[in-house]
């Protein structure tokens, strides 16, 4: 499909004595300085003479992307890829990045999806989503693309700390900024503002499972009895619903069915085994049972993780401080069998001692990282199995009360 006329120049441009790749090298330079007007006056012109080359109409897109005119810049593109099919892919990543800013985050999530379909191992694309829906406070999601990111070696240390506590961040490791009321009431939540949390859930014009989940969660971090006995969670929650997990456990132990609260904790921690508050609830609930085993290792696993996300949340500026940290860090990962962590702090550890090491050091440190990287992938050894996770919990022997009675249903 042919692209749209560029509208007409002021009289004064110089339209005959520039070709379009003069103009569109002038825009480009434009574009360099900051100088946005200029770069829009000169993609014009080499719009109104090429309408149909490519790169031409991505300048022009880019251009309207930079002046806010979203709409336009992806429908350009879009035709584009339409027009020129190899450009389909880098349409999509550009025009989900306008959708983002446009508050269309619904169109954003299917184009990165689109690419992921086509490059499962585009770590642009994983990196974007996981960024959008940490954005959107949907944490177990993006966790996911984060830890491939973790598992290819191509993560960031901003990105690794979303990984302490996936299902709500840790105060001040953030680098994302809540684009919805969920994501703002988990940040509310992890700041300790529970009740701020609970109003915001509460009055969210969007009212939806997600925000009901998190709401149970918050009653019972408030120790609300009375406001949990009146929550109704989610109708048959799926695995992915940590939150509803967390609630409905705390709804069983606090009833005195603690088989059935084993049971909802166990799943919490399938969905989020750096859910330390479950671990705890989980410990307590498997004492009342007799299993003193499995509740010591619960115990356990909490007190690691909170040491994890206490070090995650008070890192250290200084290179040598942080170096001491992130090597305690890589040790309670191990223990925690989340080996993917661990080596990406390791590669972490080898960038802040540079001071220590020579260039040849780093260099094989790197290269020995990369290669139990490569083992761990091929071993399928990267995280923890589901038995270590619950703590030997046998699962299918725990079924008492209402959460027998729906099961059987």
């Amino acid at each position: 499909m042919p692209a749209p006329a560029a509208a007409a120049l002021p009289r004064d441009t110089p339209t005959d004595s520039l070709t379009a790749a003069a103009a569109g090298k002038l825009a480009t330079e434009a574009l360099r300085s900051g100088d946005i007007d200029a770069a829009y006056q000169h993609a014009r012109v080499a719009m109104s003479q090429t309408p149909e080359d490519p790169q031409v109409i991505f300048l022009m897109a880019r251009v309207l992307g930079l002046r806010h005119r979203f709409p336009e810049a992806v429908r350009m593109l879009d035709r584009l890829a339409v027009a020129h099919p190899e450009t389909r892919l880098p349409t999509l990543g550009q025009t989900s990045e306008w959708l983002v800013l446009h508050g269309d985050y619904a169109g954003a999530e299917s184009r990165l999806r689109r690419i992921l379909d086509d490059a499962p191992d585009a770590m642009m694309a994983h990196r974007a989503l996981a960024n959008l829906l940490l954005g959107l406070g949907r944490r177990l999601e993006a966790a996911d693309h984060l830890r491939t990111l973790c598992r290819q070696g191509d993560i960031q240390e901003s990105e690794l700390l979303s990984l302490f506590h996936v299902s709500i961040p840790i105060a001040g490791t953030g680098v994302t900024e809540p684009l919805n009321d969920l994501a703002a009431s988990l940040d509310l939540i992890a700041a300790n503002q529970l009740q701020e949390a609970r109003r915001l859930l509460l009055e969210s014009s969007l009212h939806d499972a997600d925000h009901n989940a998190l709401l149970g969660r918050v009653l019972v971090l408030l120790h609300d009895t009375k406001g949990l006995e009146e929550w109704i969670p989610n109708p048959n929650p799926d695995r992915s619903d940590s939150h509803t997990w967390f609630a409905m456990g705390a709804q069983h132990a606090w009833s005195g069915d603690h088989a059935s609260a084993t049971r909802c904790f166990c799943e919490a921690v399938l969905q989020d085994p750096t859910d330390g508050q479950a671990y705890e609830l989980l410990s307590r609930s498997l004492s009342e049972l007799g299993q003193q085993e499995s509740s010591h290792a619960a115990a356990e696993r909490a007190e690691l993780i909170e040491q994890t996300q206490v070090i995650a949340a008070g890192l250290k500026p200084s290179a040598d401080q942080r170096l001491a940290q992130i090597d305690e860090l890589v040790q309670i990962l191990e223990q925690l069998g989340r080996r993917d962590e661990a080596l990406a702090w390791q590669s972490v550890q080898v960038l802040y001692g540079q001071s220590v090491l020579t260039k040849q050091q780093a260099i094989e440190r790197m290269r020995q990282i990369n290669q139990r990287r490569l083992e761990l992938r091929q071993s399928g050894g990267f995280g923890p199995g589901d038995p270590f996770v619950v703590c030997g919990v046998e699962l299918d022997g725990l079924v008492g009360g209402e959460l027998g009675r729906r099961e059987a249903e």
